[in-house]
């Protein structure tokens, strides 16, 4: 403090240029140099430099161009002749060290030669250039970086294509192109590929990874070549091309994006990648325009309904990755299927889309496709929320907050906050089971206390008070990162994101979305009591307006355990739900309230005894990398038996064959038809897709059976010889 009165005036706010180079009859070349002129692309290099205090000839540069590309020569992927281009410029301007790096935006598990280096080798990339100079491509997994998600992070995480992570200057060069699941996707669906299949962030929603990605490791330039565009419903998968003759950059990728955005006439906001982003980075304040922003004539963009019901099949993920390959468009001869199965429905299918020849009448199909699709993996999802807990997928979720921008003072306010918020239950009776309820707002604020015949000492120090909420009935994961500790190392602030299943479990059957809030909270620790409060500030799929409240372990006159919560919370329905007014019905209400927190709270107070007792308590099962067809799979199982059904009803023949080179001939076949093998010797078991090794008579779900039924048809059909080969050679018995 120097005592003046007189204010520091403020640092002038930077002004971010963004170019929209156009000029149909321009080259790409042409187009390139203009933007990165426009966009002071050198002076950004030089900077770099300076900052780096390196030659020039020394500088790390990574370029990240888009190669989802499936058939060759098709426009969905960065043009590989112009990030050469690139390259050269780069080059010869005495900056050398280039390297391209290469991942897939999206999974392409299902097909060979998509490793490393086959898929720029067989799209069109040299490896050199200019001529004679050659270039790398830094693969994502063969050297992945941890970086820090923040300063409280230790980076074990996230980890990124090292080439990018550790570049001094970061370049992506992205394809203007539509998707059916993301409206558009443009820089922020470019950096998914640079994201490494190691650590929790390859589990991450794609939302969660293009953000960290934009906070963490920006790129320094943002390029995309909108020359041919790729338009449409499906413009990521369905090469639609369109010559807008146009090239966009910026430094900023929000800037550039949002552009991009304007030029297909979509709203910025329509993929949930950039909505996510801007909602939480933002645009830069200033910024100014080389070009114009007016839409492209011709270009064509998904409707929301076709985006939705392809989002919504994501609920099922195993569906979601087939339904992916199967309506790929794929070049066969240089991306064979790796599953004969995939690779014939495939074909089937899209031969028969192909057929539709009126452009109007294929999205409609395509629509009712992904709408049934979107419904099926809906109704799983609400049978195993419901019925099978044990079968949802455990979520991983990194906070979305700046941890950076909050003061301690916010994390303060909140005792303040909640202790006001536990006033309104003031005066409010206890039903017959300890609940107190009160409904101010559309919001319910409740209160519940039990006392566990546990030894107080022996209580907190087994079970941590801090992790309250992660011990809370119907808890699916996300994440959490502490801020401050005490002298003993225990957390007094710390910022937490929280997902559960739908609440209540019911809400899922009408379209009721998981529960995914962010959290300020403190820890306060005495002798005679440790306690939590929370306050929600954020809500990333928007499903509660507030969840907060707090969590007491309090020692008794007998020096046992008292727990006590209280919470208000107010979560948002599903619009069917919403319209039919329940509070108007106060007895119907107040009911289906008692009885949801009726099973919640029972069901936390259950969970707190398993972390004491050192049980295994949370749902669920820890999320995989779902791969097409994989063993042990559901969806492999039934349509391994859809496929016998179908062959048994059309009467497919199998091939004949001796008992030799691996073909097992039946001990008879039935008056019915059936085939008939010798059993394995030993007790017969249940097994639910190879998870669980038994299952017992209450615990066989539909979905088992027919997952079983699929995988016994399966083995029959094998054993009569039908190998993948045997299946493309099948014939139609008159």
């Amino acid at each position: 403090m120097n005592g003046s009165n007189t204010a520091t005036p403020a640092s002038p706010t930077p002004t971010v240029p963004v170019a929209v180079a156009s000029d149909c009859g321009a080259s790409g070349g042409a187009l390139l140099e203009r933007a990165l002129e426009s966009v002071g692309f050198w002076s950004v290099l030089s900077k770099r430099r300076a900052a780096s205090r390196k030659r020039k000839s020394d500088l790390s540069i990574a370029i990240k161009p888009d190669v989802d590309v499936f058939v060759i020569g098709a426009a969905t992927g960065t043009d590989p002749h112009l990030v050469e281009q690139l390259v050269s410029l780069i080059r010869n301007a005495g900056y050398l060290n280039v390297t391209l790096c290469d991942g897939r935006n999206k999974p392409d598990r299902w097909l060979h030669n998509r490793d490393g280096l086959c898929v720029p080798d067989l799209i069109g990339y040299h490896f050199e250039a200019p001529p004679g100079e050659p270039y790398s491509f830094s693969w994502v997994d063969d050297d992945s970086h941890g970086i820090p998600l923040d300063a409280f992070d230790s980076g074990e995480t996230l980890f990124v294509n090292g080439a990018w992570a550790l570049a001094d200057v970061r370049i992506s060069f992205a394809k203007a192109k539509t998707d059916d699941a993301w409206g558009y996707a443009l820089t922020a669906a470019n950096l998914l590929g640079l994201v490494s299949t190691r650590g929790d962030a390859a589990h991450w929603s794609p939302e969660d990874k293009a953000l960290q990605m934009l906070r963490v490791c920006p790129p320094h330039l943002s390029l995309i070549d909108a020359i041919v565009g790729s338009h449409g419903r499906a413009g990521s998968r369905v090469s639609l091309p369109i010559a807008t003759g146009t090239l966009i950059a910026s430094p900023n990728a929000l800037l550039a994006d949002w552009h991009g955005a304007l030029k297909m006439s979509a709203d910025p906001h329509a993929s949930p990648l950039n909505a996510r982003a801007l909602e939480r980075l933002g645009l830069p304040d200033s910024w100014t325009l080389d070009g114009d922003a007016s839409p492209w004539r011709g270009w064509e963009n998904p409707s929301a309904t076709l985006t939705e019901a392809v989002r919504g099949r994501s609920r099922w993920p195993e569906l979601d990755a087939f339904a992916t390959a199967v309506l790929q468009m794929t070049d066969r001869e240089h991306f064979p299927f790796r599953d004969v199965i995939v690779d014939q429905v495939s074909s089937t299918i899209l031969s028969r889309l192909d057929r539709v020849t009126d452009a109007r009448a294929r999205d409609w199909i395509e629509t009712m496709i992904a709408s049934l699709l979107a419904f099926i993996a809906a109704s799983r999802e609400s049978f195993a929320t419901n019925v099978t807990k044990g079968d949802v997928v455990r979520s991983l979720a990194p906070i979305t907050l700046d941890l950076s921008t909050i003061t301690r003072r916010e994390f303060d306010d909140t005792t303040r906050i909640v202790a006001t918020q536990a006033r309104v239950l003031d005066g409010t009776p206890e039903d017959a089971r300890g609940f107190r309820f009160r409904t101010v707002g559309g919001h319910i604020h409740f209160a519940a206390h039990r006392l566990l015949p546990l030894d107080f000492d022996d209580f907190v120090a087994r079970v941590d008070i801090s992790a309250s909420i992660r011990n809370m009935n119907d808890y699916l994961g996300g994440s959490w990162r502490v801020i401050d500790r005490d002298e003993a190392g225990r957390p007094l602030r710390q910022a937490e994101r929280n997902i559960y299943l739908p609440q209540p479990n019911w809400t899922g059957v009408f379209g009721g979305d998981v529960i995914d809030v962010e959290k300020l909270e403190v820890m306060r620790y005495t002798n005679d009591a440790h306690r939590i409060d929370w306050r929600t500030v954020s809500s990333p799929n928007n499903s509660a307006d507030s969840d907060d409240g707090s969590v007491a372990f309090v020692r008794t006159p007998a020096s046992q355990v008292e727990v006590r919560i209280v919470a208000r919370q107010r979560f948002r329905l599903p619009t069917v739900l919403a319209a039919a007014h329940i509070e108007r019905w106060p007895g119907v209400h107040r009911e289906l309230v008692a009885d949801a927190y009726g099973r919640f709270f029972d069901g936390t107070l259950a969970n707190v005894r398993a972390a004491f007792d050192g049980r295994e308590f949370r749902i669920g099962k820890p999320p995989t990398l779902i791969g097409v067809m994989d063993e042990g799979s559901d969806l492999k199982a039934l349509l391994t038996g859809a496929f016998a059904l179908v062959s048994r009803v059309l009467g497919w023949a199998a091939p004949t064959g001796e008992e030799s080179g691996g073909v097992v001939r039946p001990l008879a076949i039935d008056d019915l038809g059936f085939a008939h093998f010798a059993g394995q010797q030993g007790p017969m078991t249940v097994a639910a897709s190879g998870r669980r090794p038994t299952v017992t008579a209450n615990e066989l779900t539909p979905m088992t059976f027919l997952a079983e039924l699929g995988r016994a048809v399966g083995k029959d059909i094998a054993a009569l010889g039908m190998t993948p080969v045997a299946i493309t050679a099948i014939e139609v018995r008159a």
